[in-house]
């Protein structure tokens, strides 16, 4: 395993624990910055392609870790959902993100409590390939 994949592993599983520690603490500040930056094409198109990247990244550095599989289809679960967000129209897209905006706020923390946890299980699983 090169160094350059336990950074970028970090990297993934640090970007996981801010947004979720967020959605935990300030699910209406985390929903009214979604609106905001989905509304801009460019940051939209920004995030599709972190997210996308992201996955990727997951999908081909996952081979040496425990949990390889959990990596591998947390990966390909975002590069599909990348693909699908780029890929609508702008009503449907409008229309996706009205839906998630509604959610309630205790919603809105268990999504943030699962990227905490996510987050939390990549860097163990990373801390213990270095061994």
């Amino acid at each position: 395993m090169t160094i350059l994949v336990p950074v970028l592993f970090g990297l993934i599983a640090s970007a996981w624990l801010a947004s979720g520690v967020t959605l935990v603490m300030a699910p209406s500040w985390w929903l009214a910055a979604a609106r905001r930056a989905m509304a801009d094409p460019l940051p939209r198109m920004a995030w599709s392609y972190g997210v996308m990247l992201s996955g990727l990244i997951l999908l081909l550095g996952s081979s040496g870790l425990r949990g390889a599989w959990v990596w591998m289809g947390v990966g390909a679960i975002s590069v599909g959902k990348a693909l699908v967000w780029l890929g609508l129209s702008d009503t449907a897209r409008q229309a996706w993100l009205d839906r998630w905006l509604r959610l309630p706020p205790w919603a809105c923390r268990l999504v943030g409590t699962t990227a905490v946890i996510f987050a939390t299980l990549l860097a163990v699983d990373m801390a213990g390939a270095l061994r």
